[in-house]
């Protein structure tokens, strides 16, 4: 019996959990709830469409959460997902980034640019994290193979 690599057995709970129904009171686990006010802390540096950063003042003004649970959710699991994607060699910004930003841009138009700056620097936490992980544990054939299928790229 093949053992599964530490990275693979992740995405593989990552995409289980993201295909579930989603319940109307969404509970965030506690790493993705690490992640999210991790984010929310270091708001001041995110930058805003404009290219200017948020900055200390502005961001003690804005209340968290920032966005629903349910996209916190999606935006931390994509994020680990261009994190393996990069581990793994692949284009992560074409593959995971750009179409998770321009979901939440559809989906969210009413959104400001604080909003989307706060996604932008959860995706990138939550990026960072998986490819340490992968650090430990290298990209394998398998996880790179899934991650193409499963990319914008991929299809």
């Amino acid at each position: 019996m093949r053992f599964f690599s530490k990275a693979l057995y992740l995405y593989l709970l990552l995409i289980l959990s993201t295909s579930l129904p989603v319940q109307a009171e969404t509970l965030l686990t506690p790493d993705i709830y690490r992640l999210s006010r991790e984010a929310h802390n270091i708001l001041a540096n995110a930058k805003l469409s404009d290219g200017s950063l948020i900055g200390e003042e502005r961001a003690k003004t804005l209340v968290y959460p920032l966005i629903p649970d349910e996209l916190i959710d999606l935006v931390v699991k994509r994020g680990y997902l261009s994190g393996f994607a990069a581990g793994c060699g692949l284009d992560w910004e074409k593959g995971f980034f750009l179409p998770t930003m321009s979901f939440v841009h559809q989906k969210h138009k009413d959104y400001n640019d604080f909003q989307f700056a706060y996604v932008g620097m959860l995706h990138g936490l939550s990026m960072g994290e998986a490819e340490k992980s992968l650090e430990k544990t290298p990209c394998d054939d398998a996880l790179k193979k899934k991650l193409i299928s499963d990319s914008a790229v991929g299809k």
